[in-house]
């Protein structure tokens, strides 16, 4: 949601810490003098890395405990879209470098997946155009996350439903 009516579009920052990720609205009405943080969480509760299937997304896996009738630790992911893939590749090495625990080794560090389901998704997407895919990028349409998917014979537009994302199998190790 936006929080200046200025915006039309929400617009969020992510701050890494050698601590904590913190998501930090970027259209609250006194940003950057006084971000609003919407979302913080502690790098030693990283449980994975999920490199996206476009240059610019990651997921991250955390560890998360339930309410305390139901004290039950479970994961919980969030997806970040960056400018670019260098932006992506340098905030995946960061996040990975970060889990390692304080008296850990490099062994102990969070996995870093590819998300090859949707991957295949895209595609499927992509093949029933018959022609290659020259360019699949993130856009927002209508106020809602979509994927624009470029080829020599087509243009689509696709919406995207990540209540039925499903995370990368516990082996599906990159790094």
């Amino acid at each position: 949601q936006v929080g200046a009516l200025r915006f039309t579009k929400a617009c969020a920052t992510c701050l890494v810490t050698n601590q904590a990720v913190y998501i930090i609205d970027g259209t609250a009405p006194d940003y950057p003098d006084q971000p609003l943080i919407v979302d913080v969480r502690c790098c030693c509760d990283m449980t994975r890395l999920i490199r996206g299937c476009t240059d610019q997304d990651i997921t991250i896996g955390w560890a998360c405990l339930g309410c305390k009738e139901q004290a039950t630790l479970h994961e919980e992911f969030v997806t970040l879209i960056c400018h670019s893939g260098a932006d992506r590749d340098e905030l995946i090495s960061m996040l990975h470098a970060l889990s390692e625990p304080p008296d850990g080794t490099a062994e102990a560090r969070v996995p870093v997946q590819s998300d090859l389901v949707f991957a295949r998704a895209l595609e499927k997407q992509r093949s029933e155009g018959r022609a290659p895919s020259l360019l699949s990028t993130w856009v927002i349409c209508d106020g809602k996350l979509s994927m624009l998917i470029l080829s020599d014979q087509s243009l689509k537009l696709t919406s995207l439903n990540f209540e039925n994302w499903l995370p990368p199998s516990d082996q599906g190790r990159d790094a």
